[in-house]
């Protein structure tokens, strides 16, 4: 994933892995933020599920590509969608895909279907605006681990809701 000060574009590259040759590439707009600290664009690292690559923006757009093609299959404002607003870095976390959903950090943790592009839910503000989500078992259940600005909090997978936090300063 690179970015194009000149143009204002976004660009995921699909790269060959033993020649390093561009299979494909897809464009969008982007945005520089934080001029003073790097050339802008998005920080992320996309994910590959499947036959999918799920990419988000520092904007905070989500993105599913085929993986083959690079042909965008669905794309959503997701943080303006669920009320989020960016800090000056804007959105940096990657997306995680499990069970059928993506999970993206835009302030809030927003669950969506990896088919359609669907809202399935988003937990309360949490600040987390960089961390991408992990998953973790604990006592034989899955749990959903994020940096928020001011707290480790550990929420449902399934719906984003808080089972605990604590504050990591």
């Amino acid at each position: 994933l690179g970015f194009d000060v000149e143009k204002g574009l976004d660009t995921v590259f699909c790269l060959a892995p033993d020649t390093g040759a561009t299979l494909w590439s897809t464009s969008y707009h982007g945005v520089q933020r934080a001029v003073d600290y790097h050339d802008g664009g998005t920080l992320s690292t996309p994910t590959v599920a499947g036959e999918r690559v799920f990419v988000t923006s520092s904007a905070g757009w989500l993105r599913a590509l085929d993986a083959a093609s690079g042909e965008v299959l669905w794309a959503r404002p997701v943080a303006r969608e669920v009320g989020a607003l960016p800090d000056a870095f804007g959105f940096s976390a990657s997306p995680l895909v499990a069970r059928g959903t993506v999970i993206v950090c835009v302030d809030r943790v927003v669950g969506v279907d990896e088919r359609t592009g669907s809202i399935l839910w988003n937990s309360d503000p949490l600040g987390a605006h960089h961390s991408t989500p992990t998953l973790f078992e604990l006592r034989g259940r899955t749990h959903l681990a994020v940096f928020g600005s001011g707290e480790l909090c550990v929420l449902d997978p399934d719906s984003g809701q808080r089972i605990y936090s604590h504050p990591w300063y």
